[in-house]
């Protein structure tokens, strides 16, 4: 959902507003929440949301990057039961041209499973990159 993408403890701490300030914003979170949806369905069990959409100052503070796919809502960190298998399907999903990704993102944990998964879709960059930071 909407809220799931806006949700960040570490606003609320910090008494920053996280919603969009304009419509293309809100574009690309719906776009986003609709390519996490078949990522949802084809893992056939519930994906939580880390970190979706950043506005600029609190990607700041969570030390995002500064050009971040988060900042214009087209980024999600995600987490399921098991982060590897859901890393793994995705790429699957990529291969097989059943979803369009710009980056997905093998975030810290080990060599045998991710902290989280980072995914970005956006719409008019396409890279189909993988990346392992560990």
């Amino acid at each position: 959902t909407i809220s799931e993408m806006l949700a960040s403890n570490i606003a609320k701490q910090n008494n920053i507003d996280n919603n969009p300030t304009d419509d293309k914003t809100l574009a690309h979170i719906q776009y986003t929440l609709a390519q996490l949806d078949k990522i949802r369905e084809h893992y056939g069990r519930p994906i939580t949301i880390k970190s979706g959409y950043r506005c600029p100052i609190l990607n700041k503070l969570v030390g995002g990057v500064p050009n971040s796919a988060h900042q214009i809502g087209y980024a999600a960190d995600i987490v399921g039961y098991s982060n590897s298998k859901l890393f793994y399907l995705i790429k699957d999903m990529m291969s097989s041209d059943e979803i369009e990704v710009d980056q997905l993102i093998w975030e810290k944990g080990t060599k045998t499973s991710p902290a989280w998964v980072h995914v970005s879709f956006d719409e008019s960059r396409k890279r189909g990159q993988i990346i392992y930071k560990l």
